[in-house]
C-alpha cells in the first residue's frame, strides 16, 4: 500500500502515518519496497501471523 492510502485508510494525515509506518519497520512489522516505495507486512508481522495460525486447534 502507498503511504496516502494507508494515511487515508487510517485516517491519519500522511505526516504522522509515517512516522508511525518509520516506526513499525524499525521493529519488522513493516517493510518498505525500495523499488516501488509501497508498504508490505515486514517479517516480525510473517513469523507472527504463522505463529498465530500454528497456535490455532483445528
Amino acid at each position: 500500500m502507498s503511504l496516502t492510502q494507508i494515511a487515508t485508510a487510517s485516517g491519519m494525515q500522511p505526516s504522522k502515518a509515517h512516522r508511525y509506518l518509520v516506526s513499525l519497520a524499525r521493529v519488522g512489522l513493516v517493510a518498505q519496497s525500495p523499488s516501488s516505495g509501497r508498504y508490505d507486512l515486514g517479517p516480525a508481522m510473517r513469523r507472527l501471523g504463522v505463529e498465530s495460525l500454528r497456535r490455532r486447534t483445528p
